[in-house]
C-alpha cells in the first residue's frame, strides 16, 4: 500500500480503530479479489489492493472486532 493511504484512512476511521486492523482488513480482502472475488465497488482500479482500499472506505468490507481473549 502507498504511504499515504494509510493517514488518509486513519482520519476517516473511529478511534477504536488501529492501523494493523484497516492493514489487515484490506490485505485480506486483496487477497480474495486476487483469487476471483467481484469488487463490491465500481472502480476502475486494477491491483487488488487498490480495490480493496476503494471497498473499505466506501464501508463495504464487512467485518467484526472480537472481544480481548480473557487470560
Amino acid at each position: 500500500m502507498h504511504d499515504s493511504v494509510i493517514p488518509q484512512l486513519m482520519k476517516t476511521l473511529a478511534s477504536d480503530e488501529s492501523k494493523f486492523r484497516v492493514i489487515l482488513v484490506i490485505a485480506r480482502r486483496a487477497k480474495q479479489i486476487q483469487a476471483g472475488a467481484k469488487p463490491l465497488v465500481h472502480t476502475i482500479a486494477q491491483k487488488a489492493t487498490r480495490i480493496a482500499e476503494e471497498e473499505f472506505r466506501a464501508g463495504r468490507i464487512p467485518y467484526e472486532t472480537l472481544p480481548a481473549a480473557a487470560q
